[in-house]
């Protein structure tokens, strides 16, 4: 949310989208809309590959679902959780308590850095110089954006 709206307004995001309480926590599946270039963009953030069906499902029946952007986590709270983290115990799989101390911890991280957009990341700013051009242009969009189109896939 941060890098949209840098990207789309061009300035640093406003203090509120710096700490986006609506997309954080652990529900399975999280939705909200924000203002940015004046238009009201709706975004979901699906917490692990479970969280995802009924948005396949919406897509399945209707060719589309109500978010203009949707970011899926494979693992249960993100990567916060995921299998690279430690275990509680040896090898119990963390649980929502567990990923969200973990989650407060990266977010206090967070608000104590000077970077708080990716865009702003001298590393990611290379990358874009030196291999992927401008972002949102043809060849970011080639690598990086996937539009869907309905097929007939799920017999």
């Amino acid at each position: 949310m941060r890098n949209l709206w840098k990207v789309v307004e061009g300035t640093d995001p406003p203090s509120e989208l710096l700490k986006f309480e609506p997309l954080r926590g652990t529900k399975a599946l999280k939705t909200a809309t924000v203002e940015i270039g004046g238009k009201t963009v709706r975004v979901a953030v699906a917490s692990g590959l479970a969280a995802v069906r009924p948005l396949l499902e919406t897509l399945k029946t209707t060719g589309q679902i109500d978010f203009d952007f949707v970011e899926v986590m494979a693992c249960p709270g993100g990567c916060v959780g995921g299998g690279g983290q430690p275990k509680i115990g040896g090898m119990r799989r963390p649980d929502d308590a567990w990923r969200q101390k973990r989650a407060d911890g990266l977010f206090d991280g967070d608000a104590k850095v000077a970077l708080r957009t990716s865009g702003d990341n001298p590393e990611i700013q290379a990358f874009y110089r030196d291999f992927v051009g401008e972002p949102l242009g043809d060849r970011a969009k080639s690598l990086f954006h996937t539009a869907f189109e309905k097929r007939d896939v799920w017999k």
